[in-house]
This record gives C-alpha cells, structure tokens and sequence, in this order.
C-alpha cells in the first residue's frame, strides 16, 4: 500500500513499469536511511514519513527523501545497452493529496485493528456466556458488525469535536494577537500621520519628493498570505497598511477548502515563485505555471482535433466533407500527368507520413487506406466543383451587371483528341463590392468535341450558352475565330445568327494572329520554298537542324549532352586550323560573325563578360520549338538561333557525322541529318566544286592576313566577300530574320500587349487599338516596299551577305516578290475585318484624337446634304501614337499623319452603314457631342474627365469597356485551352473530365495566379513582380483562394435557391455524356448510316476495286536491292579502270569486265539484258548511281504500264528494288542477302 502512495505521489504512471516502486525496493531504500520507521510528527508540521528533511533554498517546496533505488527493469535495460545502471532519487513532495493518502491509510489501519480487538472481546464473552449452544456464525458476525459501526460513528464524532475545539482556540489567539498588535500599529500610524503634517507646515529641504504625498486616484494592491490571497484598494501618496489590513480583505476560501487544519497547515508551508504573462508580473505556487485562456483554448482545440483526427479515420469510408474534397479536386486538377490510380495513392501515401510525424500511431494502415478519399470520390467532387464554378460564374455575372458579351471560339486537335473550345467575355467590377476598377472577366464554357462544319459548331455553341442565355439582358453582340475552316468565323457567325445563339447585329474579327502569321507563311513559302523530304529551301534547313538537335539530346538523356558535345566542338574549332579554313570556304560571313561575338565576349569586363563567354563556348540555346508555320513565330526564332550559331551548328554536324562513319554507320538516322544539314548549310546555288572546301586543299587556307586600317567606315572594316561566299540560304533567312527585326515582331507584340487600363491579363483584348493599328501595320510595311527595306538597319547584314551570293539578280527578285505576297495576303486577311462597317468604329476607345476625327466624320456625312459630293477634309497633323503602340523590337515610337490614317481607314466605309449600327444609335447623342465643333477646342478624351466640359461622357466610356473592349484581337487565350485540354487528356480521360477540368481551371486556377501574383507584388514591394507563382508560395495562396472561394459559393447557393436554379440540373449536364453535341453529332451520323443501309443502293466504285498485285519483300521476290549496287562492291579491276577512266579514254580502250560477283559488270549485263542501251563513253564515265538509275527507270516503266500501278499513285522513286534478268546480276544474290542479314545483325 505504502509504495502504491508513494508511485502515486512521484508521479509515476501506471504504465511506466520500469519507473514504479515495489515494496522490495522501498525496503531495500529504508535499509540507508536515518530512520527506517515511518513515524506522525505532530500535528504542526503535517509530515508523515519522518526521515531527513531537506530544500535546495527558501523557494524550494518541503520534501521527504525515502531514499535512493534501483528498478530491476532500468537495470536489466541499462546492461543490455553496455551502460551503468541508472540511479532514481524518489522524493514525496507533502502535497494535500499525499497527506490524505497517507492520513487516511494509517488512520484506516488504527481502526481496524480496534474492530479486531473488539470482535475477539465479544467472541470471548459469548463463547464464555454459553458455553457449548452457540448462536450461528451468520448472525454472530452480523451483531458484532452492528457493534464495530456504532462504536467507529462515536469515535469519529469524538475526534471531530476534538477538532474543532482546537481551532477555536487557535483562532482566539490569533484573533487576540492581532489585536494587540493593531492597537499598536493605530497609535503607529497616528504618529507618522502627526510627523507628516508638521514637515508639510514648515516644508522639505530635501530634494527627493514626498513619498507620501497624496495624489488624486486610488491604487489596488494584490497579494498573498499565508496562502491565501487577498486585495484592498488604498490613496494613491501617503499609505500604512497593517496586518490586520491584509488579513480583513483576504478573499473567501471554496467550500471545499474550508478553514481546516489540515489545510491551513498546507497553505501556510507552500512556496512561492515569481512568473509573468506578458508584461505583467505575480507569484504562483512553486510547482504551478499559468497559461493564458488563448493558448488553454488552443490546446484544449488540439486535443479535440487530434481525437477528430482519429474519428476521421475510424470507419471503412472516407469521412472528409465536400468543403475539404473542394480543395483537394482544385490541387488535383493540377496534376495534368497524373493518373487517378497515382493520385489516390499519393494521397494514403501523405496522409500516412503526416500521421506518423504527429505521432499519431493508434490509427492503422487500413484504416488510413480507407478513410482517404478513393479516385471515384475524386471523380465526382471533381463533377462538382465544375458545378460549383458554374454556380459562382453566374452569380459573378449578376453581381458584374454585364448585359453584352462576347465569343472566342476554336477547334482544335492536340494528341489525337478533337476540341472546340468556347469562352465567354464580359466586362465586370475588380471587386463587385467597392465597384471602383473595371476588369475582363472569362469563363470556359467547354471543350466539347463537335462537327467541323459551321452548322454543327453553331448548335455546340448554343448548347453551351443554354444556362447563361436565361439571365436578364443577356446579349453576346462579338464573336471572334479564326479565318480558315469549316467553322471559320466567316462561316460561323451566319449560323450563330440564324440559331438565335448571338444577337443579328453580332460583329465578328477573324484572328490578327492567325492573319499575321498566314502573311509571313504566304511571302516565306512562295519566295523560299516551303518544308519536306529531299526539299532544299531555308525552311528544311531549319527543320532538319531541329531534328538532328533534338536527336543529339535524345541519345545522350538531355541537354547536358549536346551541352558537352558543343563544347568539344567549339574548342576543337578554335584550335583547328583545318576546321577555320573550311568554315572561311564555306561560309566566309557566318564565321567572321562567330569570331567577331568571340572577340566582343573576350573584351567585356567583369564576371558577367566571363560569364558570357563562358556560355556562348559551353552551351547550347535552349528550348527550341519545331520551325512549322503553323505554331506561331516558332519558324522566326529558330531563324535567330541558327543564324547565331550558324559555324558552331555547321561543326557540330560535322563531329557527328565523323563519329557515325568511324563506326561504318553510314546510314544511321542521325547520320544521314547531318549530312543533310551540312549539304543544305553549304549551298551556294553552284555546281562549281572551288565554291566549296575540299579536305588537303592548303592552298584556300594561305589567305594574306586582312589589314583594316585602310578603311575608314567601320562597317566595311571586314574582309570583302566575293560572289560565291555566301551560301543562299544563309542570305535567305538573313533577309527573313531583318524582316521580323524591321517589321513583323512588332506587330506580334502589340497583339500580345495587356490594355494599358484593364491591366495584367487583359492579352489579347486591345480591339479599341486594333483600327488606328491596321494603319500602322500598313505605313510600316509601305516603307519596306520599292526597295525601302535597302534603307533600314536591320538588313545591313543581308545588304553584306548580298556581295558573295552566286546569282544577285535572283535575289533582287526574291525581297520584291516576298514583299508584294505579304502585302496580298495583308490586304485580304487583315485590312477588311478592322475596316469593315461593323467594326470600325472601335476607334472611338483608342487614340483621342483619331476617335475625335472619326466623330466629326460622320457628323459631317449626317450634315452633308445629298448634292454635297465632296469628301470630308482630315485634320492634316503629325501625333504620336503613345506607349501602347511603342515598337518593341526597332525600339520606336511611332509617329503618324492622322489625315492619311484617317483616308486609309475610311477608304472603302460606309458612313450609312455605321450610322445603323446598334453601338453608335445607341450613344449617337455623346458621339455627336465629340464630333461638334462648335462646342469644343481641344480634342475629347474619353479616359480623361478634365476634358469632357460640361458633357458627360461616362456612358460612352462604359460602352467602349462593355462592348467593344469584349472584343478579342487574337484567339492566343482559346488556343491555351487547346494545348490545356491536349494537357488535361493525357491520362486518357473523356470528353467530360477534359470539360470539367477546363470550367476549374478557367474559373479558379487562372484567376488564383492573377490575384496571386499581387499578393506576392504586395508582399514584395522592392522585387520585381513574379512572373509566375510557385513553391510554398504557390500552395499557401491556393488555400487562401479556395477559402474565399467556398464563401462565393455558399452565397451563389443561397441565392440560387431563391431564383429556383436547378444546381444538380447544372452538374447533371455536365457529367452526363449523351447530354453532349459530340453525342448529337454521332447520333445523327447514325441515324444517316440506318438511312443509307435501308434506302440506299450498293454502288462499286474504281477505288475499291483489286489491284491485281501484292507487294513482295525483296527476299521473296528474289530481288536486289537498287542501292546495294555499287562500286565498293565490284572487283579490283573495274575499281582501277574507273580510277583510270580519262587515260583509257584517251587511248580509246574499254573495260568491259564479266566477273561473277562484281556489282558493275552486273550492272552492265542487266543494262544489254534489258536492252538499256549506253554509248561506250557513257559506259564509261556514268557512275554506278547513274547506271543503276537507268535500271530503275525501266522497273517502274514496267511496273506502272505492263502492270497497271501507275493508277495507283506509283512514282518511280517507289521503286527500292527489282528481279534480276541477267545471269551476271543472278551471281551477286547471296552477297546481297548477306548484306541484307549484316545489316539487320544476323550472322549466316
């Protein structure tokens, strides 16, 4: 019993088995001690167990040693590890609970043994009473029982009694005590008081203040006595407090720790020690520590969220709610690569790790497993959070009060996976609450697949507007789609109109970029020559150095590989004289570039000219998109890249190239690009072999130093070229890349600028700009036209490059004719979409004083009368066009004639057609009032208050940002959608989990990185804006947006419930495949196919006619291969007369060889045996190849004529191989199958 106390007074759990004390070792601890019998002191100290005493110092709580002790498991534990067993001092503090124990348990132990001695009295006497007739046991034992409780209630009363008549005494003489020594301290007090006054009367000579000088206020004091604790409320300045004072205004004492001795005991040994929350300071019991109700309340929360924790996974399902399943379907959204299977794992596998760090151990595996959400729970909160962004979409769109909105529409096919992607504009309020900042606002409405067809494409937009088309005033007035296609906006809009999806007055623009980019393809593919096999134009050169790029990175795992190649390259380069001759033979400008960025490296100073130089010889540019027109500027940068690198790329082919032939691989893939691109980087449009280099041709390599000091312009401080020098396409993508310098680069920025007032994100959105923009593209583009490209800087390199080319006049020809096609597809694409009467009047958001010159125009056609046929005269003055239209590349401003802008705009518009539109009827009164002149002096800009007078002009400003700023330039946005779903599809998911993810991502994820990147703005202020968001960062600010995201939505919810919106109709639709238009689509094909089956009649046609043949591999034709003939492969007397050939001539002697196993006398007897015929000197001096040729001429004559494969689409170049006819070209068959076995790495 005694060491159950003494655990529970150390504080030694019940589970620490190693730590508890047994009765052995409390004994054995005894054994050491000054007193080994527990004995009761007197009442006044309220010790129990009567050892030595002892404290560290004042503050130190009284304490009783029992003793030192070993535990048997700490011993056994403490052997094992090779250490000495650990010593555990055991201390009982006297604390009340101990004393009670200990009290009670000793009390309880007097007492039953005066109930023994009482039971054997009475046995005793019965036994000695009634000798033999005894009573039974049961009711003896019940008697006595009856004794011993009255017996214990009489002794307990005596001892209560006892008791309290103690504590009666003990407080009267305190009681008296105190009194005595309060009448002291009055008469004390009365003194000091008296002292007081007098120095007050004849005032203080000292230079400290009164400390008793009393002053307005009271102050409070707290404090502790004799355990207890008390306050009183005393004038601020003079003060005697008294103990009597203190004892008074001690506070009542809990019931339950009433004025007892045994309490009274405890309160008054207690020790105290100093503590503090905050700035504030007091005592505590030793022992004790103080929290504050925050941070009780926050671990009173942990310990309930860890028991939430553990009821979370306490089941066999998932238990999160659909507000934690929202934010873990808008991270998971992210995971484009990512495969549910993958994504439920990674969850378990997070899930288990973070359990396992908190120490949470009492939860299992499968527990975890089960309780973590599974990929069909993911599915369909995925399901429903589209719903929900569709919700908060629409609630947006109410709370924006937008009433016009616009369409930007494309099809698109990315990983075999057709798309049509539809977003919806609007213009709304930055924050709907203070309504101070005007935005654009997107949503996508899907990515459903659909008909290619304009009426297909027309009834999947309708289908998709079916839950905004019910809001009030909605109206989409602008849609915007590429040129080309079945579904071209031109083709589109008709059909929108006639389905009732847009309004009839709807305006369309057909892609800038699409427009730009067409222009440049036109002019580049009709002047150079476009991309293909066996194509020799600049554009194949540059797909063919992509393709062996991207082949060097593919063999060796990266870029660090091409990296170290490029490196060996160039140094080799640098050291090699051999390697700069050919590269001064070959491309003579392209190297003196090289040596020229070389010389300027090595000439910065500092790190970063280190740095630099380091790089240009080290490493390779990077991410480098394949050069197809079709990607927009992928083919202009490629351009830049190979133009810079031109020598290095020229080598590192070169290298390759080398190393495949050292292995005999010839016709290895890789091989055969760097042939390829080396044939295609030499051309100079020459059959003369000088032009090139030749391997031992030393004398090239003998230049005389070139001396530029007798040049005095530094441009020509260069060694001049001389024709043949410059390889043509080198000249052609000179030309090609000035002009991007020159002229299209710019224009591409423009359209990718954000709107100077909507701010970041707005790309794409500048139609107000677009009009006075055709202008200037126009103006630019006029300059370079009749030879004004000769004047600009940007063709100085080309202008050099000209000198060596072999044939000038063709390239005279070439600027003109790329010009005059860019400037047809220009003139066809771009000028009548921003020129058109629909669209014109964009103006009025753009340039002030354009949108001025475009009111006055038709306030004076409305003026002008009928008999009035002269045309209206344009302000003539010069303006600047200001920083939307700055030229990024040339680094302009751009400065233009308004009068002829203005007459090349107006040229072919229609004044009353303009005057009809719904935008100008609407606001003609405010239009009218901009274009009066006998009201205003200066012009009126709509974004400028100050210059409004006293009209208001607030309800244009709203119409340009409601109706035309709606208005997409480009579809650069829907094609990030195309790409997104190609992303969104890689995991194989269908049409609808590709439409969920892109209504997430359009609704959360995109607008999250806006709003997140001003936050880090914010955060940041002395950093530059981040261009992304990522890391932590990335994940802190998502769950922040979510949150606020969730709050949107219970709001939409609640409001939806009241205008009766079918919320699971929504998602319903969503998830619901036979709901989509590819299922209507695929339907009415069916219903066609039935239709044709049944009324339909069997028609055979020519194309599904039998050919007649099959193809047979060339082994089981029996056949030789075209290209195994050749010289390498005849016998050692036709090799020396070929050698030989010119002296044979001479002497007019013929080698006529009929060797069994020589490919040239084979060669020879198939030409007499298919009665090819050659002249002797053709006999002789054609090469094999040529020979061969005339072989395959034949074959294919046969083939498509005796055998019909001309029908077919045969050519004769799909002719590989042929059935030998001569016995001399029957002897080489097994050497031609051992070829082919080699060659495949099979061993006969």
């Amino acid at each position: 019993m005694l060491s159950d106390i003494i655990n529970i007074a150390a504080g030694i759990k019940i589970d620490e088995a190693s730590l508890r004390v047994t009765e052995d070792e409390l004994g054995a601890a005894y054994k050491n001690c000054e007193d080994q019998t527990p004995i009761i002191d007197d009442d006044s100290t309220g010790h129990v167990l009567g050892t030595f005493k002892w404290r560290k110092d004042k503050l130190s709580p009284w304490t009783v040693a029992v003793g030192r002790f070993e535990s048997k498991n700490a011993v056994d534990l403490a052997r094992k590890a090779n250490q000495q067993p650990v010593e555990y001092p055991l201390r009982i503090m006297m604390s009340d609970d101990m004393i009670n124990k200990l009290m009670g348990f000793l009390q309880k132990r007097a007492d039953d043994k005066k109930k023994r001695e009482v039971r054997k009295r009475k046995r005793e006497e019965e036994s000695a009473e009634s000798g033999n007739n005894r009573a039974p046991p049961q009711a003896h034992m019940i008697e006595v029982e009856e004794v011993d409780e009255e017996e214990e209630r009489r002794l307990e009363k005596e001892k209560k009694e006892a008791h309290m008549e103690k504590l009666l005494k003990q407080q009267a003489a305190q009681a008296k005590k105190l009194k005595i020594e309060e009448d002291k301290m009055n008469a004390l007090r009365k003194d000091i008081a008296d002292t007081h006054n007098e120095l007050f009367q004849l005032g203080s000579v000292s230079t400290r203040s009164a400390p008793m000088k009393v002053q307005e206020g009271q102050r409070t004091l707290y404090y502790i006595l004799d355990g207890r604790g008390g306050f009183l409320h005393y004038d601020e300045g003079m003060a005697c407090i008294f103990p009597s004072d203190l004892a008074k205004n001690l506070a009542d004492l809990p019931e339950k720790y009433g004025d007892e001795e045994s309490k009274h005991n405890i309160r008054m040994k207690k020790v105290y020690e100093l503590s503090n929350i905050g700035a504030c300071q007091f005592f505590v019991p030793a022992g004790s520590s103080v929290v504050a109700n925050n941070h009780q309340v926050r671990k009173e929360d942990s310990h309930d969220t860890v028991k939430d924790l553990q009821g979370l996974f306490g089941g066999d399902i998932s238990k999160f709610d659909r507000d934690a399943l929202r934010i873990a379907a808008a991270f998971n959204v992210q995971g484009y690569g990512a495969s549910d299977e993958a994504t439920e794992m990674i969850i378990v596998g997070w899930t288990a790790a973070i359990l396992e760090q908190l120490g949470i151990s009492d939860i299992d595996p499968s527990s975890i497993s089960n309780g973590c959400p599974s990929r069909r729970t993911l599915v369909r909160h995925e399901a429903m959070l589209a719903a929900d962004c569709m919700l908060v979409v629409l609630q947006e769109i109410m709370d924006d009060g937008a009433k016009f909105f616009a369409l930007i529409t494309d099809h698109g096919k990315r990983s075999g996976i057709e798309h049509f992607v539809k977003i919806l504009v609007w213009t709304g309020w930055a924050d709907p609450k203070k309504k101070d900042r005007k935005v654009l606002k997107f949503h996508c409405l899907d990515v459903d697949a659909s008909a290619h067809d304009a009426e297909g494409c027309a009834a999947a937009v309708k289908r998709s507007l079916e839950e905004f088309t019910g809001l009030d005033g909605f109206k989409v007035t602008a849609v915007t789609g590429d040129a080309g296609g079945g579904a071209s906006v031109h083709n589109l809009l008709p059909q929108l109109i006639k389905c009732g999806a847009v309004e009839k007055s709807a305006a369309k623009i057909n892609c800038v970029m699409h427009g730009l980019n067409k222009c440049l393809e036109s002019a580049g593919q009709d002047t150079f020559g476009g991309q293909g096999v066996n194509k020799r134009t600049p554009f194949q050169l540059l797909f063919v150095f992509n393709q062996l790029w991207k082949a060097i990175k593919e063999e060796g795992g990266g870029k660090k590989y091409l990296d170290s190649i490029y490196s060996v390259v160039v140094n080799k380069l640098l050291n090699d004289g051999d390697w700069q001759c050919e590269a001064k033979k070959n491309f003579k400008q392209a190297f003196q570039t090289f040596e020229t960025q070389l010389q300027q490296l090595e000439e910065l100073d500092g790190d970063k000219g280190i740095d630099d130089l380091v790089d240009f010889i080290t490493e390779t540019p990077s991410n480098i998109s394949d050069p197809v027109f079709s990607r927009w500027k992928t083919v202009m940068s490629c351009t830049r890249v190979v133009l810079q690198y031109w020598t290095q790329i020229y080598f590192v082919a070169v290298a390759i190239k080398q190393r495949e032939i050292h292995q005999k691989k010839h016709s290895s893939y890789i091989c055969i690009l760097a042939s390829a691109l080396l044939s295609l980087m030499k051309e100079k449009d020459t059959t003369n072999v000088n032009a090139y280099y030749k391997p031992g041709d030393k004398d090239m390599c003998m230049a005389q130093e070139f001396d530029d000091t007798q040049y005095l312009v530094e441009e020509q401080a260069l060694p001049p070229l001389e024709r043949g020098d410059t390889p043509v396409f080198y000249a052609m993508l000179l030309f090609f890349q000035a002009f991007g310098d020159a002229y299209f680069d710019d224009q591409f920025h423009f359209v990718m600028k954000d709107d100077p007032v909507l701010g970041e994100g707005s790309f794409g959105q500048t139609s107000r700009f677009c009009v006075e923009r055709l202008y200037i593209m126009h103006k630019l583009l006029a300059e370079l036209e009749n030879d004004g490209w000769k004047t600009k800087i940007q063709f100085k390199a080309y202008k050099r490059a000209l000198r060596g080319v072999s044939n000038l006049e063709y390239f005279d020809k070439m600027a003109k004719v790329f010009l005059e096609r860019f400037r047809f597809v220009f003139d066809k694409h771009l000028r009548p979409c921003w020129t058109s009467d629909s669209i014109l009047h964009y103006i009025l958001g753009g340039n002030q004083v354009l949108a001025n010159e475009f009111a006055r125009w038709l306030v004076d056609y409305k003026r002008m009368s009928s008999d009035d046929e002269e045309p209206y005269q344009f302000t003539n003055q010069i303006i600047d066009m200001g920083a939307i239209h700055y030229r990024t590349t040339a680094r302009k401003n751009v400065r233009i004639n308004v009068e002829e802008c203005m007459n090349y705009l107006t040229a072919d518009a229609d004044p009353a057609a303009i005057m009809q539109s719904d935008f100008v009827k609407s606001h003609w009164d405010l239009i009218e009032e901009m274009g009066t002149f006998e009201y205003i002096e200066d012009t009126i800009s709509l974004f400028d208050d100050t210059t409004w007078g006293h009209v208001d002009f607030e309800p244009l400003l709203e119409a340009v940002w409601n109706e035309i700023a709606i208005h997409a330039c480009h579809q650069q946005r829907c094609e990030n959608y195309v790409q997104l779903a190609a992303l969104v599809a890689k995991t194989s998911v269908g049409e609808v989990r590709r439409t969920l993810r892109a209504i997430i991502l359009s609704t959360i994820i995109r607008p999250f990185h806006q709003w997140a990147k001003q936050v880090l703005a914010e955060r940041n202020p002395d950093k530059p804006p981040p261009r992304r968001v990522e890391g932590a960062a990335r994940g802190e600010l998502l769950v922040k947006f979510m949150r606020k995201f969730s709050n949107k939505l219970e709001r939409a919810k609640r409001l939806a419930e009241e205008r009766n919106i079918d919320i699971k109709a929504i998602q319903q639709k969503l998830v619901n495949q036979s709901m989509k238009t590819s299922a209507h689509h695929k339907n009415k094909n069916m219903n066609v196919l039935l239709e044709a089956l049944t009324v339909g009649k069997r028609n055979i046609t020519k194309s599904e006619e039998a050919a007649g043949y099959i193809d047979k591999p060339v082994i089981m034709s029996d056949g030789i291969t075209i290209t195994f003939l050749s010289m390498n492969r005849s016998c050692k007397n036709c090799k020396s007369a070929w050698t030989k050939r010119n002296a044979m001539w001479k002497k007019k002697e013929f080698h006529h060889c009929e060797s069994e196993g020589c490919c040239l006398a084979a060669v020879h007897a198939e030409l007499k045996e298919r009665n090819i015929k050659l002249s002797k000197k053709d006999l002789t001096f054609k090469t094999i190849g040529q020979k061969r040729h005339e072989i395959r001429a034949h074959v294919a004559k046969e083939v498509m004529v005796d055998e019909g494969k001309g029908q077919h689409g045969f050519v004769i170049t799909d002719v590989k191989d042929f059935v030998p006819k001569a016995k001399l070209m029957e002897s080489i068959k097994q050497m031609h199958l051992d070829w082919l076995n080699e060659k495949k790495g099979l061993s006969t």
